[in-house]
């Protein structure tokens, strides 16, 4: 069964105007979950009770003195690797055990003090260490486009309660593209910020040097704002939300790295996607970057010894806890000798340096955000373990990048045709940029009409 989706804004409007109530809101929300989380599985944990004392909370507060913010009563989902007061955090894991955390994470207390009403906690792939959101411990999460194929990961939980109407936005976090990832299978906007922009404090890591935590959302209008609110108090904020984008940003087209490798229906929506941007003024340029294709081997060895590191212990003590897959994927970086590690480090000054003269001559790079369409669960399962780290290092060809430079970036859910599972167009924009990505998404939203994804069918 097909249901109306809202957006933050829309949300913000009917709440503010008094068209409907915080408490009929979450009420609405938590029998929707009910509903549809055993079919999806995108929650791990769901805080009802707190959650309608919240909603009436907000709606005293609406009546006495106003909104905290235009967020205020707005329905968040957060994802099981941040620390939710009240809540255990299990990481998609069944190692870290059912103790309930004390108090939130920064990002979760900045989203609470903003008058947000948080659901509970979404799945994810175990400890993030992947791209698929198999989880053999809480349930696989299926995409509600086709519940047969995968969300993507490792926030897929989060990417999932969004594009189904679970949640009105979520947090993720992404160490190489695990926000934009299953935002672009599940056909929903996700953003990963610059380095640092929202605080990393409560968040268990997969690598403390790639991490953040980034934004899964419904438009532009909602991911800005939900930024402006959760990023740290000294971080600039934008002129006006949404953010004005640059009036002919020069948008370059790095072909060579995405389009032999792309699905044909992936390579058609990102360039209308391209068509649309031109319409609207873009200076599209072909830009050549064989530099970044082999900064994966950087990435692999910088996030594979931190994630050793985090987990030797536990890989010592308690393999049998870990799935197969994550298992060997974490045990791979601790034969990284230490020498190796250190080198990588210095390489990525180089690479981020070389990432920032690029952003003198453009203002975005665009690429497609994943270069294939959802591929279904049966399928992943029955993959070799090689053949699942070929998988894992094709989702992530075109999203570790701007992690490794520190970058901004954004993916933007773009029309495919009937019948088709959604997909995703990034860009990318030197360090800083943010907003003004977020402000190209708008203007592509805006350019057709009231467009948004049809909703997602069950």
């Amino acid at each position: 069964m097909q249901q109306r989706v809202w957006t933050l804004r829309e949300l913000s409007l009917a709440l503010n105007a008094g068209s409907i109530t915080c408490e009929a809101l979450i009420t609405r929300l938590l029998q929707r979950i009910r509903e549809m989380n055993p079919l999806l599985k995108a929650y791990i944990s769901v805080d009802e009770d707190r959650a309608m004392r919240a909603a009436q909370e907000a709606d005293a507060e609406l009546r006495r003195r106003g909104p905290r913010s235009s967020l205020h009563g707005s329905p968040l989902a957060v994802k099981d690797i941040m620390a939710v007061q009240g809540l255990p955090m299990t990481a998609g894991s069944r190692l870290l055990g059912s103790k309930t955390a004390k108090r939130d994470a920064e990002c979760v207390y900045r989203a609470r003090s903003a008058g947000m009403v948080i659901l509970g906690t979404t799945n994810l792939h175990e400890f993030a260490a992947g791209t698929t959101n198999l989880n053999i411990h809480y349930g696989h999460a299926r995409n509600p486009w086709d519940r047969e194929r995968i969300t993507g990961g490792s926030s897929g939980g989060s990417a999932a309660a969004v594009a189904a109407g679970l949640a009105g936005a979520a947090l993720g976090t992404d160490t190489g593209g695990s926000v934009r990832i299953p935002a672009a299978i599940c056909g929903v906007l996700g953003v990963k910020p610059s380095r640092g922009l929202i605080s990393t404090s409560g968040v268990f890591p997969l690598s403390w040097s790639l991490d953040e935590v980034g934004i899964l959302a419904r438009s532009a209008w909602d991911a800005s704002t939900l930024l402006m609110a959760v990023a740290n108090p000294q971080a600039p904020v934008p002129p006006r939300i949404p953010p004005p984008p640059p009036t002919k940003p020069r948008i370059g087209i790095p072909w060579p790295l995405f389009e032999e490798q792309s699905d044909a229906a992936v390579l058609r929506a990102f360039e209308a996607f391209l068509g649309v941007l031109e319409g609207l003024g873009a200076e599209l340029l072909d830009v050549d970057l064989p530099w970044v294709g082999p900064g994966i081997s950087l990435w692999r060895t910088i996030r594979g010894a931190e994630a050793a590191a985090v987990h030797r212990r536990w890989l010592g003590e308690s393999p049998g806890l870990y799935s197969e897959e994550v298992r060997e994927n974490l045990a791979w970086g601790l034969g990284i000798p230490a020498v190796e590690y250190i080198a990588a480090l210095r390489e990525r000054e180089k690479f981020s340096a070389r990432a920032a003269s690029l952003f003198t001559s453009l203002d975005v790079l665009a690429t497609p955000t994943v270069p294939i369409q959802a591929p279904k669960i049966s399928e992943v399962e029955s993959m070799t373990l090689k053949e699942r780290a070929e998988l894992r290092a094709k989702m992530l060809s075109q999203t570790f990048f701007a992690n490794l430079a520190g970058a901004p970036a954004v993916s933007i859910p773009v029309a495919v045709s009937v019948g088709e599972m959604p997909c995703g167009a990034q860009l990318v924009g030197p360090a800083g940029s943010d907003y003004i990505l977020l402000g190209i998404a708008w203007e592509y939203e805006r350019s057709l009409g009231s467009f948004r994804f049809l909703e997602p069918i069950y």
